[in-house]
C-alpha cells in the first residue's frame, strides 16, 4: 500500500508541477500570441500604425490549442477603409469580438461591437470644402454662390441623420446665412443659394470588417461611429 501511495503522491506532485509550469508560461505565451496577432492584423486590415490586441481566456494555452476564445479586443488608429467609391481614414478604432474562433487565417466572431472616429479632415475631403464643428452636434461649411447675378459667400450649418437599415446619411435641418444675413433656408434665395451639400459625398459610411453603423455622434473632432455585427470575419493573414 505504501508503494501505491508513493506512486499516487509522485503523480500528484508531477501534475501540480505541470499545472504550475503551465500557469507560469501562460501569460508569456499569451503576450507573444497577442503581439504576433497585432502585426498580422496591421498588415491584413491596413492599419497605418500597429494596433493593440488583447485575447481573453484562461488558461490561455488550452484556448490556444482549441483555437477558440471568449473575446478578442482590438484597438488601433489610422485605419484605411472603403467608403463608397473612395477610401477613408478612420481613427480611434475599438473593436470587441466575442465567441471567437481562429480558422482559415481569420478571426470568426459570433458577435462584434465597435466604435470609430471619422475625423473632420476626412469630412472636408469628401465635401470638397472645409467642414467644421459648429457646436451642439452640428457641422458648418462656407462657400461662394451666385445669387441674382451677384457672387456672395454662403455659410451653412446642418445636422447629420443616419438611416441605419439603408446605411446612408443625409443632411438635415440646414440653416443658411447669405453674405452675413441669417435666416435663409433652402429655396429662399433660389436654387443657386442652397448649400447643396451631398450627404453621400460628405459622409460615405466606412465599411469596417462587415460591421454596420447603427449610431453616430457629431463632435468637435469629427463623427463618432457606433457599429455592430454578427458572424464577423476579421482577416489576420494576407
Amino acid at each position: 500500500m505504501r508503494w501505491f501511495l508513493g506512486i499516487v503522491g509522485g503523480v500528484t506532485a508531477a501534475l501540480m508541477l505541470l499545472v504550475v509550469g503551465l500557469l507560469v508560461a501562460d501569460e508569456p505565451i499569451r503576450t507573444w500570441v497577442e503581439d504576433n496577432a497585432a502585426g498580422q492584423v496591421q498588415s491584413a486590415a491596413g492599419f497605418e500604425t500597429r494596433p493593440h490586441v488583447e485575447i481573453a481566456g484562461t488558461p490561455f494555452v488550452t484556448h490556444l490549442a482549441q483555437r477558440a476564445f471568449p473575446s478578442v479586443h482590438l484597438t488601433g488608429d489610422a485605419l484605411g477603409v472603403d467608403a463608397g467609391e473612395r477610401r477613408a481614414r478612420v481613427s480611434d478604432v475599438d473593436v470587441e469580438l466575442t465567441d471567437v474562433r481562429l480558422r482559415d487565417g481569420a478571426w470568426h466572431a459570433a458577435n462584434a461591437q465597435a466604435t470609430a472616429l471619422l475625423p473632420l479632415d476626412q469630412l472636408s475631403s469628401f465635401a470638397g470644402r472645409p467642414v467644421a464643428y459648429a457646436g451642439d452636434g452640428r457641422l458648418s461649411t462656407t462657400f461662394a454662390r451666385e445669387v441674382l447675378g451677384v457672387r456672395v459667400n454662403v455659410s451653412a450649418t446642418f445636422g447629420l441623420e443616419l438611416d441605419a437599415p439603408a446605411q446612408t446619411l443625409r443632411v438635415v435641418d440646414q440653416r443658411v446665412s447669405v453674405s452675413g444675413i441669417a435666416g435663409f433656408g433652402p429655396g429662399d434665395q433660389g436654387e443657386s443659394a442652397q448649400p447643396q451639400v451631398d450627404p453621400a459625398q460628405l459622409l460615405p459610411l466606412p465599411a469596417l470588417a462587415g460591421l454596420r453603423v447603427d449610431g453616430l455622434d457629431v463632435a468637435e473632432d469629427g463623427v463618432h461611429l457606433r457599429l455592430s455585427g454578427q458572424d464577423i470575419v476579421l482577416p489576420v493573414n494576407r
